[in-house]
């Protein structure tokens, strides 16, 4: 049976069956570190600096209020783009294994101005304007 003549429910399942199946690969592979290379408890932009790129951290406020974080290794001169992570996650799952295993450095080593986007409610983005995070709404606004 086709893919599109499926029900949504099973193409839902599908779906998050394939990017389980991504996520473990990465995480099992994210484990393994040389000694040079051991990632502690350190931000993103830490990781990125310690492995000798540049970065910049911004802070954007979307249009209901929530402050969302934003990550770049800059390059001026190149064509921008938007990586962001997946359920769960954050800016840290593009950048732990270094340079020559993660897209964002090798992006950057091509010319990319690369910007690393983290979504709301995770260890980056979990500020607003006016809500804290024990307010209902903070986790209700969509």
């Amino acid at each position: 049976m086709e893919l599109s003549r499926l029900p949504i429910i099973s193409r839902c399942h599908i779906t998050l069956c394939c990017m389980l199946v991504v996520m473990a690969g990465h995480f099992q592979a994210a484990t393994i570190f040389s000694s040079t290379e051991r990632v502690s408890n350190r931000t993103t932009a830490e990781v990125v600096k310690s492995f000798g790129y540049p970065v910049e951290k911004h802070i954007i406020e979307s249009g209901d209020g929530f402050l969302l974080n934003m990550f770049r290794i800059p390059n001026q001169d190149g064509p921008a783009v938007l990586i962001t992570h997946g359920l769960l996650l954050a800016t840290d799952f593009w950048v732990l294994r270094g340079p020559k295993h993660d897209l964002a450095f090798m992006l950057a080593d091509r010319g990319y101005d690369v910007w690393l986007a983290d979504t709301r409610g995770n260890c980056y983005s979990h500020k607003h304007k006016t809500l804290t995070e024990t307010d209902a709404k903070f986790w209700l606004q969509f």
